[in-house]
């Protein structure tokens, strides 16, 4: 048995196509944002900064496993789920106050009130152009990847590569 199927990634490859829906969903505004479902949405989010890292090294680190076949196969087709990302990511930047710094990672607050236990809050729907980079890499990894290149000839999936290819030439003309 390889060593590549003995390690387990992060997560499963539908936590990582929930958040990233869950992102877009918040983000574009699709749910009222007092209700309880905009409330319970909020709580099973992580940052996207940190979503998106760990699914880029969990894509690079599993390149042969069943866990990235799942992520390509249906239901979940994370290939195309991370292109209509990159889009929604461009379509939305973020705001002019959020940070721009590559070492800028921790964006948790700690509160503290009195009366209160400390807790820390990430910032879920923190946004920077770090994000699209890393949106970019995952992309990337699969472009490379040989699992893709064999199924993209086994399932006539070369529409969908095509367009993985020119959304990525066009963000590396920026």
């Amino acid at each position: 048995m390889a060593t590549e199927e003995l390690m387990q990634p992060k997560y499963t490859s539908g936590f990582y196509i929930e958040q990233l829906r869950g992102h877009k969903e918040i983000v574009s505004g699709s749910g009222q944002k007092t209700g309880a479902n905009y409330k319970r949405l909020i709580k099973t989010l992580e940052p996207v900064e940190m979503v998106l890292r760990s699914l880029e090294i969990d894509l690079r680190t599993h390149p042969n496993t069943t866990w990235l076949r799942e992520f390509i196969d249906d239901p979940y087709r994370g290939h195309m789920a991370l292109v209509e990302f990159l889009q929604f990511l461009h379509l939305n930047p973020p705001s002019n106050d959020s940070s721009d710094d590559i070492g800028d990672t921790d964006k948790s607050k700690v509160s503290k009130k009195p009366g209160s236990q400390k807790s820390v809050k990430p910032d879920v729907l923190a946004r920077s152009h770090i994000d699209e980079h890393l949106c970019l890499q995952s992309l990337r990894v699969l472009m490379k990847n040989k699992v893709l290149r064999f199924r993209r000839d086994e399932m006539d999936l070369s529409q969908e590569a095509d367009e993985i290819g020119s959304v990525i030439r066009i963000f590396n003309m920026k």
